[in-house]
């Protein structure tokens, strides 16, 4: 990593040692083979959370990305993956597309959810506050 602090100064400061005290190490679950050893997976020290990319698995089931999870294969995988982060005593994550998608996640029983990504936020910011300029 570089030591270029933008993003994470509104966090955690300046100070490296300060951002290394509160680091995480999470997991991703994106592929068949992940899903078939997610418990040994989740299961690693020092492990603290596994994070579903959401899009990426579904993909890998042949499906549409943000197909919202509706897939029976997908929604099977979804409680797997949810059952060894609990097993492991770790948080179980998952990215979203939507808010309405992360909220049925977390009613599930996932921990943490992105619910949306960082283009979609800049560009929705950017969209909101050019309407408010031009009176929309």
């Amino acid at each position: 990593r570089s030591y270029g602090p933008l993003r994470a100064r509104a966090i955690v400061g300046t100070s490296p040692k300060a951002a290394n005290e509160r680091l995480l190490t999470m997991v991703m679950i994106e592929t068949r083979k992940a899903l078939e050893n997610v418990e040994a997976i989740a299961a690693v020290p020092g492990v603290d959370a596994i994070y579903v990319g959401l899009s990426d698995l579904t993909v890998e089931f042949g499906h549409e990305p943000r197909s919202k999870g509706a897939d029976a294969e997908v929604d099977a995988a979804m409680k797997q993956v949810l059952a060894a982060a609990r097993k492991a005593n770790v948080v179980a994550g998952v990215a979203c597309a939507t808010g309405a998608q992360g909220r049925k996640y977390l009613s599930d029983g996932f921990q943490l959810v992105c619910v949306s990504g960082d283009i979609n936020a800049i560009l929705g910011t950017a969209r909101s506050s050019l309407d408010a300029a031009r009176g929309n």
